[in-house]
């Protein structure tokens, strides 16, 4: 099978509310920017059938692929699932809530041609959410992550990315792919102090319609914190 330029993972978990739109939308929008996409669906076995909804509306279409996994769960391994049974030269990843607009897709990929990441930032000129007590606790954790860690990359939480096959290949990707939404501070961690080329593109969180997010703030804190201070304190 001829690969795809450029392979989306969408991580899910009780997602059907969202999960064909959002589809729908990357497949309208890359093809309309002639993008040649491949969408990798990997699913930690919805109690909604998220996984099994999307296999039977799109069981003709071979650009989009499901995965429904029943053991190891959880969003890094799901994202790095993703990733090893992807195909495309660079490799997108972004949220199936809408928090993260596929609309942004285009304006990322083409900045993936000059940067080794890309990261969707909120907190750049004209990103933003539209929960702004969420935004400002999020944002002076970026900025305490941003201290710590030496490195002016403005939002280390976002998860929406795109970066090229070929860096991920030189990368340990199991010491960067556990846990929750702390790979993505050990990912750009990693990536700045190799020395790799980063950029920041503005995005706008809008407030999830369907369903529940999966975040524990709490949990989230002290999880985030103790890897911003191992990671402060390694020999990367």
């Amino acid at each position: 099978m001829k690969s795809k330029n450029l392979s989306i993972i969408l991580p899910t978990f009780n997602e059907s509310g969202n999960i064909i739109k959002l589809i729908n939308s990357i497949l309208i929008i890359c093809k309309k920017n002639n993008i040649s996409t491949e969408i990798i669906m990997v699913d930690d076995d919805s109690q909604d059938l998220t996984g099994i909804k999307t296999i039977n509306k799109f069981k003709n279409n071979h650009s989009v692929k499901v995965f429904i996994r029943k053991k190891n769960k959880g969003l890094a391994s799901a994202i790095l699932y993703g990733i090893n049974h992807s195909r495309g030269k660079y490799i997108l990843v972004m949220d199936t809530d809408f928090n993260h607009n596929p609309k942004e897709i285009p304006i990322m990929f083409m900045l993936s041609k000059k940067f080794d990441l890309v990261i969707g930032s909120r907190y750049i000129k004209n990103g933003g959410m539209e929960n702004r007590i969420r935004q400002w606790f999020s944002y002076y954790f970026n900025l305490y992550i941003r201290v710590l860690l030496n490195h002016d990359i403005s939002d280390n939480l976002s998860g929406f990315f795109i970066t090229k096959r070929s860096i991920l290949k030189k990368l340990e990707l199991y010491k960067i792919f556990f846990g929750f939404g702390d790979y993505f501070i050990r990912l750009i961690y990693i990536i700045y102090r190799k020395k790799y080329s980063i950029t920041e593109t503005p995005v706008f969180y809008k407030n999830r319609t369907y369903g529940i997010s999966k975040s524990k703030f709490f949990n989230m804190f002290v999880t985030y914190t103790k890897t911003v201070i191992n990671l402060r304190f390694s020999k990367i």
